[in-house]
């Protein structure tokens, strides 16, 4: 576990879960090929934990890849941690755009497979150069530019208890928010619920 004294500062290299799931194959580089993406431009972090036992089998079921805890030395139940965002750098040059099970950005309205379904995962990619702040989303019925403006889509302090529980639900102590407007400059404020805080993020979003 990583400790910290109030006020320092840390870099996370995240990992997102698309081309880590079980029914996307749990193999990125086989994944992110069927779209185009060489080998070189996946991560090698990910290809690891694609070959590693992801899951305990008495975890709750999710998907996000989590980072933490990091331990704040001093921070007590009762105190509010303070975390300030820096920076977030891509460090792929493509995006996932997922309409897993009917959820995420505009299911009613992506195109359909033959048989009139919503694919599980509707995914396209489009480069990236190394000063983009937009990306170009392409699709079988044309394309559309969307700003890039990255945010982590699940931030928290570790809950009190010993139950283990799943990263899909928020609760009082953060997680999974999707709050898109927490993005460079911008400040969150986390109840701390246990002794050393316990933050964690992960599942990070270009836009």
């Amino acid at each position: 576990m990583l400790t910290l004294d109030s006020g320092e500062t840390v870099t996370f290299d995240t990992v997102s879960q698309e081309g880590l799931m079980e029914d996307q194959g749990r193999d990125p580089v086989a994944y992110f090929r069927q779209y185009g993406v060489h080998r070189s431009k996946v991560l090698a972090d990910a290809i690891e934990l694609a070959a590693s036992d992801l899951r305990k089998p008495t975890a709750p079921k999710a998907p996000h890849v989590v980072l933490g805890p990091v331990h704040v030395r001093g921070a007590q139940p009762g105190d509010w941690l303070r975390v300030d965002f820096l920076e977030m750098t891509p460090r792929v040059p493509y995006g996932v755009i997922s309409s897993r099970h009917q959820r995420g950005a505009l299911p009613e309205i992506l195109p359909r497979d033959v048989d009139g379904s919503i694919p599980a995962v509707f995914s396209k990619f489009c480069p990236l150069d190394d000063t983009a702040d937009r990306a170009r989303f392409e699709f079988s019925g044309g394309a559309a530019t969307i700003d890039m403006r990255p945010f982590m889509g699940l931030c928290g302090v570790t809950p009190a208890g010993n139950e283990p529980l799943s990263t899909i639900p928020p609760g009082p102590f953060g997680g999974n928010m999707d709050v898109r407007e927490m993005v460079v400059g911008t400040s969150l404020y986390l109840p701390i619920q246990v002794h050393g805080a316990g933050f964690y993020l992960g599942d990070p979003h270009f836009a």
